[in-house]
């Protein structure tokens, strides 16, 4: 079985262009608006909707997806599954969100839109915008785990080369 991570989404000047011109006011914009919608029961969906690309917002990154391929011994190719990052438990999810989620998401919104207009600190705004899900609902990450994936979907691919050579046919 190999993971993969799939992105797609428009070029990086086409990325610098947005931010300088639209993506730095109107992601302070959609932070706040959002923000205040999450204050309410009945808006709580659309608020976790729109932390979830807010990154996109403000920098046109692309959503990311997670392939799944299954190979059998014989090196046949099974099923390719294509799904969204595995989630915590709703559960644990909301109780950090009632407790924790809803009042550190807003001083994490405003700092990182300040260290966003600073433009000097952008990489550590995109990095704060890129977590807002995490801090504000315990969404996963992308860090660590993503590399152990690819590390065991290398693996995984020298093991189903290794699999598919032992059982050719010595002629």
């Amino acid at each position: 079985m190999t993971h993969s991570e799939l992105r797609s989404g428009p070029p990086l000047l086409i990325r610098i262009v947005w931010f300088v011109l639209v993506g730095w006011w109107l992601a302070g914009i959609v932070s706040a608006a959002a923000w205040l919608i999450g204050l309410t029961v009945i808006g709580l969906p659309l608020t976790f909707w729109i932390f979830n690309r807010i990154p996109t917002v403000l920098t046109l990154r692309p959503r990311r997806l997670e392939t799944t391929t299954t190979i059998n011994a014989d090196g046949s190719q099974v099923a390719i599954v294509q799904s969204s990052i595995r989630q915590t438990a709703f559960w644990k999810r909301a109780l950090y969100f009632v407790f924790v989620g809803w009042w550190f998401s807003g001083f994490w919104i405003v700092i990182a839109w300040v260290l966003a207009v600073l433009i000097v600190t952008l990489p550590l705004a995109i990095m704060m915008y890129n977590r807002l899900p995490a801090v504000t609902t315990l969404a996963p990450l992308l860090g660590s785990a993503s590399q152990a994936r690819v590390v065991n979907s290398t693996v995984a691919t020298r093991a189903s080369r290794a699999i598919r050579a032992a059982n050719r046919p010595a002629w």
